[in-house]
């Protein structure tokens, strides 16, 4: 790793090692620890060698690239996840055929959004917002030119407050 690292250090490269298979060896220190063997992103799987949910992780020890890494993936990454995790609960407390409406309200929004994309109110910061019609959730983005960002996901009532600091 090091050698590699030292070539990526002299071209100007970032060097990422994908642990997704030696997940489980790295956290129990019987694999070398890319990072701090001069790797400078680990990425992994939560689910084949860790044993959790289907999921990933993107891992440094690098602030700058930690930062540059929290501005591509938050709020972006998290409002998706918003999104598909109130689909979840709504198969989980009613069935399937709920949390697909739910997904179609959620697209019906999202299509207005690309059609209208000033359609939602104002927020603070530039932000705008747009409520569901059958569903509780209120959809909070922001645009920039012709790029739209979707920044929260969040449910009107049980946490009125959530992804009220994303940017």
């Amino acid at each position: 790793m090091r050698e590699l690292r030292a070539v990526a250090d002299e071209v100007g490269a970032t060097l990422l090692f994908d642990g997704a298979h030696l997940a489980g060896l790295i956290a129990g220190h019987a694999w070398p620890n890319p990072l701090a063997e001069g790797a400078h992103l680990l990425t992994m799987s939560t689910y084949k060698s860790l044993g959790g949910p289907p999921s990933g992780l993107v891992l440094t020890n690098d602030a700058d690239i930690a930062a540059r890494l929290d501005a591509i993936a938050f709020p972006g990454l998290t409002a998706n996840f918003d999104a598909a995790k109130a689909a979840k609960y709504y198969a989980r407390i009613g069935s399937p055929a709920v949390a697909a409406k739910f997904v179609a309200e959620f697209r019906r929004v999202a299509e207005r959004l690309v059609e209208y994309p000033s359609i939602g109110s104002r927020r603070s910061r530039g932000r705008r917002d747009i409520s569901m019609s059958i569903f509780p959730y209120t959809v909070i983005y922001r645009t920039s030119g012709d790029t739209m960002l979707v920044l929260v996901v969040k449910h009107d009532s049980r946490r009125p407050n959530y992804g009220g600091s994303r940017k």
